[in-house]
């Protein structure tokens, strides 16, 4: 009995399981970003592989061969903080309208519940958009379960813990 014991947790083990359950969030959240400078509304995407926020007067900015995005984060306030991050790469992303668009991808401090971790945060204009942030597949994965009926389950809570 030991031994099947055994051979299920290295079953569990190479399958990707996790020792600690994954928590379940709703498809809407509120994200912490920047170090939790600023919380963003945000749709919980499954459907997305890359994290999707929100930015105005986007400007690539060439600093030492490196390329830098400088953007506003417009917030709910009406205040719209600008913010430097440099350009990690660039994503292809398939736009549901047709075509494939260029975007700069930054990592970010994000905080979804009591998870803080960087994630790849491509920046784009999208202020059409209901929800000024998407948080994809990249960070949810082995960290949170999504139930499509719920929403606003969690609130950022990021003092002492990061992923």
């Amino acid at each position: 009995m030991r031994r099947r014991g055994a051979i299920l947790a290295l079953a569990l083990a190479a399958a990707g399981a996790r020792a600690e359950p994954a928590q379940v969030i709703g498809w809407i959240e509120p994200v912490a970003v920047a170090d939790g400078r600023f919380v963003l509304e945000a749709k919980v995407d499954t459907g997305a592989d890359v994290s999707s926020m929100h930015v105005e007067e986007l400007r690539i900015e060439q600093r030492n061969g490196e390329d830098w995005a400088l953007f506003a984060l417009p917030q709910a306030t009406g205040a719209t903080p600008q913010l430097e991050l440099r350009v990690k790469r660039y994503a292809r992303i398939k736009r549901v309208a047709g075509g494939v668009q260029r975007r700069p991808v930054v990592h970010l401090s994000l905080c979804l519940g009591s998870l803080r971790a960087q994630a790849e945060v491509n920046l784009v204009d999208r202020k059409t958009m209901r929800y000024p942030m998407l948080v994809g597949r990249r960070f949810l994965k082995d960290r949170f379960l999504v139930d499509s009926a719920r929403t606003h389950t969690t609130t950022p809570n990021c003092e002492a813990k990061s992923g």
